[in-house]
């Protein structure tokens, strides 16, 4: 009996495993029209520079939303990179502040605590010895910093109201 237990408990975190090993941006193909969105929001961003050196993505909303509603120590995301490729990132969770706090706050009506949940989940890079970062997840998205071989990246956003609060994502060498 234990026997069976434990297999299907090894059959159960596989699956889970398997099942939040998935692709979280895909790589997006802007056409002039969202290269003109981004000059306009950003007029102060070099486009020239954004189209030479910076990967755009989209995120996979479904991913993020998993991440954020499950307690997931450990998974595995693809990340498209520069020249078609692609790296397999394995994350395990690690908090640096608690998720929740109070706040005390002096008012008129003397000291009142309030109930604050950070609401962001943030995960190392375990797989490689050259790849090294750091992921952070919130409902406002994703934000990485990582480096690969002495090569400092990280994936930031731009946010374009003209995009109908649709995100867009990049990759850039800071």
């Amino acid at each position: 009996m234990k026997k069976r237990n434990f297999i299907t408990l090894l059959l159960i975190a596989l699956s889970i495993q398997l099942s939040t090993s998935k692709d979280l941006f895909e790589i997006y193909h802007p056409d002039t029209d969202s290269y003109t969105l981004i000059n306009d929001t950003y007029s102060d961003v070099n486009m020239n520079v954004i189209q030479d050196s910076t990967l755009l993505l989209q995120l996979n909303h479904a991913v993020l939303e998993y991440i954020l509603n499950q307690d997931i120590y450990n998974f595995e995301i693809s990340v498209p990179f520069f020249n078609q490729s692609v790296f397999d990132i394995e994350l395990e969770f690690f908090s640096v502040a608690p998720d929740e706090f109070f706040i005390k706050r002096h008012t008129n009506n003397g000291i009142v605590k309030t109930l604050y949940e950070t609401g962001i989940k943030t995960y190392r890079i375990t797989n490689n010895s050259n790849l090294s970062g750091v992921f952070i997840f919130s409902q406002n998205g994703v934000k990485a910093i990582f480096t690969i071989a002495e090569e400092t990246y990280q994936i930031g956003v731009f946010n374009i109201p003209a995009l109908n609060n649709e995100s867009l994502y990049f990759i850039s060498n800071i």
